[in-house]
């Protein structure tokens, strides 16, 4: 055999092999704005950098289970963000891809380029989403306190003041749970439905001094927002104290709701993110929340809570492309996890990310499938 082809490397893309039926080219050198003047003969060749690298390849996979072969090699092309491609001739390179298919007998021929990924350095204007956040969720607390105001009405005989205490108590539960006990300070504004909603305000924001992190300070608000689903009942024969004492507990249920939307908003932007389906799910999970509780609302605080969801979907968008991609892998064969890590994430100081993230005992022998992040 000749000496190159020993230096040849078994190619792959996102760790799925294939075989080369031609690589045609590649596209190297240097960025170049070319100037021609005016009554000049000589002409100028400014250098602006080195170009991006582009690799064309033409590839195959054959036999029995083609088909299964060829759909993953399209979801690996499909996939979001860069992926590791091991070129026959240029190695290991962090590439974007696109590309066509075809399929005739046992096989299923790809073109496809390559670019090479690099790294998004520039800076550029972005907005403060974490102020526009705290903006928003001031503007729909404020909205729905206004809200609660016109819905709450105690006025009447005593045991309606005295269910509006005890509907407020069993909102706010999975604080009363946490150790603070509320039913003396809210006894004390049940007749004043400004201060109550600030004192019912105060106890929903007390469930960030309750955890120790802000993704369960997160799970904490999103817990007391699904408690405070509208359970009143309101039939046809209810009397009119019947009818208030509903309302007054539909309108405490809502309230509860709205502001523990607002302070979940808030967490967001102090979450640590660790990778982009991570921050996309969080993304999704709180502008649920606050759409649901927005659907209950009147017209001021849908617009309000309206207004603070986008907030919330643009501070998660614009930290998304930053963040590492994660990708399942399958190994082709048992590896050592640094040899993983520099295969499939191009930086062998990832090890530990790959060791920690599949509980892996034995990182010199890692098999099967595994989950990488990708930066």
């Amino acid at each position: 055999m000749s000496k190159w082809l020993k230096t040849l490397h078994a190619p792959s893309f996102r760790g799925i092999p294939f075989s080369v039926i031609e690589d045609p080219e590649a596209e190297i050198g240097r960025r170049m704005a070319n100037h021609e003047y005016a009554g000049r003969d000589e002409p100028y060749s400014e250098d602006t950098g080195r170009k991006q690298k582009v690799y064309k390849l033409t590839f195959a996979v054959y036999g029995d289970d083609f088909i299964k072969k060829a759909h993953a090699l399209i979801d690996a092309i499909d996939t979001a963000g860069p992926g590791l491609l091991v070129h026959p001739h240029h190695g290991e390179l962090q590439v974007t891809a696109e590309g066509r298919v075809s399929y005739q007998g046992r096989q299923a021929t790809f073109q496809a380029t390559f670019y090479e990924a690099g790294h998004n350095n520039q800076p550029g204007q972005t907005a403060d989403t974490a102020q526009l956040i705290t903006d928003k969720s001031l503007a729909a607390e404020v909205a729905a306190i206004k809200s609660f105001e016109t819905a709450y009405d105690v006025t009447g005989p005593s045991f309606v003041a005295d269910q509006a205490v005890a509907d407020v108590t069993e909102s706010l539960q999975s604080v009363v749970a946490a150790g603070q006990n509320i039913n003396t300070s809210i006894a004390a504004v049940i007749n004043k439905p400004g201060e109550l909603a600030n004192q019912i305000l105060s106890s929903v924001r007390s469930v960030s001094s309750l955890n120790k992190s802000i993704a369960n300070t997160f799970q904490g608000f999103k817990s007391l927002s699904e408690a405070n689903a509208s359970s009143s009942d309101t039939s046809v024969s209810s009397t009119p104290m019947q009818q208030k004492m509903s309302n007054n507990k539909a309108a405490t249920q809502l309230l509860v709701k709205q502001l523990a939307a607002t302070q979940l908003a808030k967490s967001v932007p102090n979450m640590n993110f660790q990778h982009q389906a991570e921050a996309e799910q969080i993304g999704l999970d709180a502008a649920d929340l606050i759409e649901q509780a927005s659907w209950e609302s009147d017209d001021q605080a849908f617009i309000a809570l309206t207004d603070l969801r986008i907030a919330v979907q643009q501070d998660v968008q614009e930290k998304t492309p930053s963040l590492a991609v994660l990708e399942a892998v399958n190994l082709p064969q048992t590896m050592p996890a640094l040899v993983a890590a520099y295969r499939y994430t191009g930086n062998a100081s990832n090890e530990a990310q790959i060791i920690n993230r599949n509980n892996i005992t034995h990182p010199g022998f890692v098999s099967g499938r595994v989950e990488v992040l990708n930066v």
